[in-house]
């Protein structure tokens, strides 16, 4: 979208009959601090954000990232407490909250890209359609911070079956072209190594797309259960709910290159599924 109304001819490849992937199966929300949506709620969060603070003092005292923005929030705390105008919140306490979920082994760096971006995205998605007005609390954040969307009968709804389709409209309002049912196979490299395109599989037929940049957004590997096991031999055995194309080629062409990866161990599992059903 942002491609398009940069005013670039956008062609997306999508290996699924449909968009989306797992963003589709997303319930929850979308998590982002310092969002003037937030301020139309009233602060009852005290104790979550005390909480927070102890942790990080009695649980990660030895953690620089964690102590430093331990320190930058309790100042920002007892600021709000000694005049409390609006809903507190920061991108620092977002930041906190998210090195303590992540049990301090995260990157700060990617912790504070992502959290600082947080505010920016809600707003971005606003201006193409899709408007998360409802803020709640959730689990992982000391104060209400995720952002959810409602019907038009003001009921909260899930984030990803509304979102997506919103996507792909403006997408499609901007003329991208939408390839569904064409799985990415490989990126194609010109005499200096540069990516300059991407070969694909329609079916039978190999189709092959120039392009001056290629923008990798291909999901993860939860679906590829030989590839788990791969990175973190300890789960052997279990079972996924994620969307079926989530099969990790994008990373085997990536690093077919050249690409670097990170973290891939770093799997986490959810122990909120009926597996039978």
């Amino acid at each position: 979208i942002t491609a398009a109304d940069a005013g670039k001819t956008v062609v997306l490849i999508e290996g699924q009959p449909m968009v989306g992937g797992n963003s589709v199966r997303a319930t929850g929300g979308m998590n982002a601090a310092k969002t003037p949506l937030q301020d139309a709620n009233e602060f009852g969060e005290s104790a979550g954000v005390e909480k927070t603070l102890a942790s990080a003092a009695g649980s990660y005292a030895d953690n620089e990232t964690i102590t430093a923005l331990a320190a930058t929030v309790k100042e920002q705390w007892d600021a709000y407490q000694a005049n409390p105008e609006g809903y507190f919140d920061s991108v620092e306490l977002m930041e906190l909250d998210t090195m303590i979920g992540g049990k301090g082994v995260n990157d700060p760096e990617l912790v504070k890209t992502l959290c600082e971006n947080s505010a920016a995205s809600i707003e971005w998605l606003d201006t193409v359609g899709a408007k998360l007005t409802s803020v709640g609390s959730f689990g992982g954040a000391s104060v209400k911070r995720i952002h959810r969307p409602v019907n038009d009968e003001g009921k909260t709804i899930a984030v990803g079956s509304y979102i997506v389709p919103v996507l792909e409209k403006a997408c499609t309002d901007r003329g991208v072209t939408l390839l569904t049912n064409t799985l990415a196979a490989a990126l194609k490299t010109n005499e200096s190594g540069a990516v300059c395109g991407v070969t694909a599989m329609a079916g039978e037929t190999e189709i092959t797309v120039n392009a001056k940049a290629v923008i990798l957004a291909t999901g993860g590997f939860g679906a590829n259960l030989d590839m788990v096991t791969e990175y973190k031999p300890e789960l052997a055995g279990f079972m996924t709910t994620n969307a079926p194309g989530a099969q990790g080629q994008g990373i085997a062409m990536a690093t077919a290159v050249g690409a670097a990866t990170v973290d891939m161990d770093q799997i986490q599992i959810h122990p909120t599924v009926e597996a039978n059903t």
